[in-house]
């Protein structure tokens, strides 16, 4: 079996202010994101060109042993494993949601991702993450179901009712807009729709230019949409301000080299591999669609996601690299720093012992470790359930600096001296 090597993700971009090293990259934000269903189509909005702020993603120095370093990286791979995660958390919680989302019902594939991602980071990370008015919380027989039999908690469906309209015309659309957006202290659809509309004048109803009526027959998002949606949702949560980063990347997947879609495919890979579940955006024959990739099938070399459609094994664990017959243009996740501390959520009713449990106490739990260097020849390791061990340095890649030549540990970040002894580089 083909053995797992694990890198950190380098040469992201972040979407961040005051960064003034910057790479233009232009188009992506014409491409209009729409899926319905198994239904796609095609559209393209006028709009200026993006540019997005680079970040190197690693800067690795020689390590006084007397002095320890600041946390190092946080991640959640251990050595020596064949990478798949078809049996932890993120695998049951993304399967089971199909129903505790927004549904996306007139093109709103954008926003049915977002509410995902979120109902994760606030189910797993943190319960601050989505204000309670907007929770929805779900009931397992035991502490140990975690398969198949539930819907993962999440954010209350308030716009369950546009599937039982034909919402197509300009008019209605942009009623239901208006009338989720008058709801937004209940409805994340509506808290969301309201930075778009309001706060940056997405789906103006006017061309600026021309004068002319703008048509809307669906509520389809482009990347620049995602990119300041997601970014006002992490300015207006205290605890996202405050210990998490938007990462994201968008290519025009239509013109791009293949060279180009198989390093953003690679980068999607490295990020999914630390076990971070991530929204992609990708190009059909006919369209597009915006949904979660939450999984790695390494063996395999298959990127799985949920499509946010009904819950199903074709819907909610499908093979992500057949669906986007065109190419994956785009991916956007938050990043938390090591320091991020994890609060009890309380979404899963145990109908056992009639108690609220937090994922981290269900059965399907798995450590996500921040590691801090020990000594020497180990590190520190702490998962947000508390547990805290002493494990050994695992040393996953090289590092030059000068004339020397350091062995680095993919946990907490220590550099070894490897120029006259070399170290094992972890396969």
């Amino acid at each position: 079996m083909k053995k797992a090597r694990y890198y950190l993700v380098i040469g992201l971009a972040f979407i961040l202010p005051n960064v003034n090293n910057t790479n233009s990259i232009t188009n992506i934000d014409k491409l209009i994101y729409f899926a319905k269903n198994e239904e796609t189509k095609n559209e393209t909005e006028d709009s200026s060109n993006i540019t997005i702020p680079t970040g190197d993603g690693l800067t690795i120095t020689p390590i006084d042993p007397h002095k320890p370093p600041e946390d190092g990286p946080q991640l959640v791979i251990m050595p020596n494993i064949s990478y798949y995660t078809n049996e932890t958390f993120n695998h049951y919680f993304f399967y089971n949601q199909g129903k505790n989302i927004i549904e996306n019902s007139i093109g709103n594939c954008g926003y049915t991702a977002i509410s995902m991602l979120l109902n994760y980071y606030d189910a797993y990370w943190n319960d601050d993450i989505i204000p309670n008015q907007y929770n929805a919380t779900t009931t397992i027989s035991t502490s140990n179901d975690c398969l198949t039999s539930y819907n993962s908690p999440g954010v209350n469906n308030n716009a369950i009712f546009i599937r039982n309209n034909n919402y197509t015309l300009d008019t209605d659309i942009r009623n239901f807009m208006n009338d989720q957006i008058s709801k937004k202290g209940t409805s994340l659809f509506g808290l969301l729709l309201d930075y778009a509309v309001n706060g940056h004048n997405h789906y103006k109803e006017y061309d600026e230019q021309t004068g002319k009526k703008i048509e809307l027959d669906n509520i389809g998002i482009n990347y620049k949409i995602v990119c300041d949606i997601l970014n006002d949702y992490l300015n207006n949560n205290s605890v996202l301000k405050s210990n998490a980063k938007l990462i994201t990347r968008g290519i025009n997947a239509e013109n791009a080299s293949s060279q180009e879609k198989t390093a953003m495919r690679n980068e999607i890979i490295e990020i999914l591999k630390q076990n971070e579940p991530v929204i992609i955006g990708g190009t059909l024959d006919e369209g597009g669609h915006v949904c979660i990739a939450y999984e790695y099938d390494e063996a395999n070399d298959i990127i799985y996601g949920n499509l946010g459609w009904s819950k199903s094994s074709v819907n909610s664990h499908r093979n992500l690299d057949e669906f986007f017959t065109v190419g994956i243009a785009d991916y956007y996740y938050y990043k938390f720093e090591s320091s991020f501390t994890h609060k009890h959520s309380y979404s899963y009713y145990d109908l056992s012992t009639q108690e609220y449990l937090c994922s981290c106490m269900l059965s399907s739990h798995q450590h996500n470790y921040v590691y801090k260097l020990n000594d020497l020849d180990t590190h520190y390791r702490k998962c947000i359930c508390s547990s805290i061990e002493t494990a050994s340095h695992f040393f996953t890649h090289t590092k030059r600096v000068g004339i020397k030549e350091y062995a680095v540990c993919g946990g907490c970040g220590y550099a070894k001296d490897a120029s006259e002894t070399p170290i094992p580089i972890t396969q």
